[in-house]
């Protein structure tokens, strides 16, 4: 009996030594799948190629440029367009070959491209701060523009610029009842400015019609201006549907008072202006012999236009 249950005792030993000890070969196995996060049959684990170098991405992934912007692909290396625009020089302008996305983030903390960020939104909230002030100042603005050209136009002083404001601010004008301080543009450049920029739109509209008019002539008088210069003032007349039009052209400086002077000095300053000389119908002086002699007077006139008429007045 004694060595039955030895037997029995040994027996169960061998089989329970059997189950419980692995073979060589299941351990193997057994620290393979323990390294793996993922078993396989798990679907879930993500689809990221690795080189043998790191654990870098071997390919540039797409959906980076959704996630980042500012990020491009140009010829097989990442750049920042934001930073190469703005003339930086960093890693990301020469191109980058790390396709790591920790490399992405260490470019969108990088100072370069921050202050490139802090720059442009910069820029971006001027330009609307500027735009909303000149449409609610725009008003103003036009009515003082309005003052500069009455007074231009009735040969007035800049000095009485604030005054007329100041009256038309008394008989309830909406679009300066509460102008004052910067509002109201009283310095005498920002007055230059607007008169500038006045006359720049009067001589486009006037070049528009001797563009238009088939024929035009021209009308000429000796001057002197407030630093004592000789000059010829041109004024041009012009036929625009079927109306004449006058207009200033402006005075022309002369070196001395003979005709041919004269005769360049006015063809040079029509040329500048795109006048078609070739349109060049009619001439109207104050008859002087340099304008109208028949020798030098009346052969310079005819340079300008061959089949150019000449009429004159005394009433000047």
């Amino acid at each position: 009996m004694k060595r039955f249950l030895t037997q029995i005792h040994r027996k169960s030993s061998d089989e329970a030594s059997t189950t419980t000890s692995p073979s060589p070969t299941e351990n193997i196995a057994d620290k393979e799948n323990r390294k793996r996060p993922y078993a396989d049959d798990d679907h879930s684990a993500p689809a990221v190629k690795r080189s043998k170098k790191g654990g870098r991405h071997e390919n540039f992934l797409p959906q980076w440029l959704i996630t980042y912007p500012w990020l491009e692909l140009n010829n097989g290396v990442m750049k920042c367009k934001l930073c190469r625009e703005e003339g930086k020089k960093n890693i990301f302008v020469d191109g980058c070959k790390n396709f790591q996305k920790s490399s992405l983030e260490r470019h969108q903390t990088n100072k370069d491209h921050l202050d490139v960020l802090l720059a442009r939104t910069g820029r971006k909230n001027f330009i609307k701060a500027t735009t909303v002030a000149t449409e609610k100042s725009s008003g103003t603005l036009q009515a003082q523009m309005k003052c500069v050209y009455w007074l231009a136009k009735e040969d007035m002083p800049q000095s009485k610029f604030t005054s007329l404001v100041e009256l038309l601010k008394e008989n309830e004008c909406p679009d300066l009842k509460n102008v004052s301080g910067n509002k109201l543009y009283n310095h005498h450049s920002t007055l230059d400015d607007m008169e500038e920029a006045i006359a720049q739109v009067i001589d486009s509209d006037i070049d528009k019609d001797i563009q238009s008019s088939g024929v035009f002539g021209i009308m000429v008088d000796e001057s002197i201006d407030i630093a004592v210069h000789k000059v010829m003032s041109v004024v041009i007349r012009v036929v625009v549907e079927g109306e004449p039009r006058t207009y200033f052209l402006g005075n022309v400086e002369v070196q001395d008072g003979k005709a041919e002077t004269i005769t360049r000095s006015i063809c040079d300053f029509l040329q500048a202006r795109n006048v078609p000389l070739h349109n060049f119908v009619g001439f109207g002086s104050d008859g002087a012999a340099v304008m109208t002699g028949r020798k030098k007077g009346r052969s310079e006139e005819r340079r300008v236009g061959k089949e150019c008429r000449s009429r004159w007045s005394p009433y000047h």
